[in-house]
Order: structure tokens, then C-alpha cells, then sequence
């Protein structure tokens, strides 16, 4: 599996589902090899502070599953 197609998984997300607001998020695939990936999300201007997560996911039989995932807020 490449990026493409799992760009084509994330289409089911949103980071609408944070809730109403004025937040931002952009998600960016740095890397896919067959069944695992890492992907950073970006939002500014959540709940006042601005974060990036990283997450580490393995594609299981029901879909991806985060395996593990670090993030840090920055700014305001």
C-alpha cells in the first residue's frame, strides 16, 4: 500500500468531530510500507493552543488502529 491509497482510508476522517470552532487541522502522510504508516496532524487554534500529534498505525483486518502516538503543543 502506498500514500495514495491510504489517503483514500482517511477520507472518513475529519477534524470536524473536535466540535464546533474556529480550529484548524491539516494531516500530512510522512510514510507508508505495506500495513503500517505515520502521519502528522496539525491543528491551531484548539481550545486556544496549537498542537501536532503524531501517530503510528498498523492496518488491521476492521481498519487502521493506532498503535502509538506522541504530541506537543506549541504557541499562544
Amino acid at each position: 500500500m502506498g500514500a495514495e491509497e491510504f489517503q483514500k482510508d482517511l477520507k472518513h476522517m475529519s477534524l470536524d468531530e473536535a466540535g464546533p470552532g474556529d480550529c484548524k487541522g491539516r494531516i500530512d502522510v510522512l510514510s507508508v510500507v505495506n500495513d503500517i504508516a505515520v502521519i502528522k496532524i496539525t491543528m491551531e487554534d484548539y481550545l486556544g493552543a496549537n498542537y501536532v500529534d503524531l501517530h503510528l498505525l498498523k492496518k488491521e483486518e476492521d481498519g487502521w488502529k493506532i498503535l502509538a502516538k506522541a504530541f506537543t503543543a506549541y504557541g499562544k
